[in-house]
């Protein structure tokens, strides 16, 4: 996933925390009978989301004295995490559609698509900040090391804490400067075993649409227009020329 992407979804994540209507009369979905922080407390049943995520960020946001320190971030890991899991405990209940996942399946490792061959899967933005969280706690072998994962756990604090307490955050100096001894071009990777963890559900093994449908949706010989060396072009082209 790009950076501006990664971005984007906590800045979704961060607009449903800042929105009263979401300071609402739902108790945390993480806790049957939570007991409500002082600041983050409005009265009988109502819960300030911005200030209870606020909060849990302030103590890992003030360790961090150097945010372009690799060593530092690393040395400040086990509490980065501990820190943006529990600001997507929040925000859970309030997360919203971010991104849609197209699916295709064939016959196999071969490029025959299977009759019913094709769906979506829908990523919501506390789902997409969750996956460095899960990646970076599954991949150390409690071991802290700098990857990908935690420089976008760092970038998330930052940014979301700098923007629920101001508003605003430095977009270039987060998620484009802070480089942490990985190259900048993405924010994380999800490889396709890694991604059946996400998307186990009945329509995987069972997609909701027919391969037919390509023929009402590419028209005029438009299937001429692909690549063939890419896989999936691959298996479009064989199915419309057959």
């Amino acid at each position: 996933m790009r950076p501006v992407s990664s971005a984007h979804a906590m800045m979704g994540v961060a607009a449903s925390l800042l929105n009263p209507e979401n300071q609402g009369d739902a108790l945390l979905s993480s806790q049957k009978h939570p007991q409500p922080l002082v600041a983050g407390f409005l009265g009988p049943g109502k819960w300030d989301r911005r200030q209870q995520a606020i909060d849990a960020l302030r103590n890992a946001y003030n360790k961090v004295s150097d945010w372009s320190n690799e060593s530092e971030i690393v040395q400040r890991s086990e509490i980065l995490v501990d820190a943006l899991s529990k600001v997507l405990g929040i925000a859970e209940s309030l997360q919203k559609p971010f991104m849609i996942q197209p699916l295709w399946k064939t016959k196999g490792q071969s490029l025959v698509l299977c009759n019913r061959c094709f769906d979506v899967f829908v990523w919501s933005d506390v789902s997409v900040m969750k996956i460095p969280v899960d990646q970076f706690t599954g991949d150390t072998g409690g071991k802290p090391r700098m990857n990908r994962p935690l420089r976008e756990i760092a970038r998330h604090v930052r940014a979301l804490y700098d923007l629920l307490v101001t508003g605003d955050y430095d977009y270039t100096g987060i998620y484009k400067s802070m480089s942490l001894g990985n190259q900048t071009d993405k924010s994380f990777a999800l490889s396709g075993k890694k991604n059946l963890k996400y998307l186990s559900h009945s329509r995987l093994a069972d997609p909701l649409l027919n391969k037919d449908v390509l023929h009402k949706l590419i028209l005029n010989k438009g299937e001429l227009e692909l690549r063939p060396e890419r896989r999936f072009d691959a298996a479009v082209l064989s199915n419309m020329s057959a």
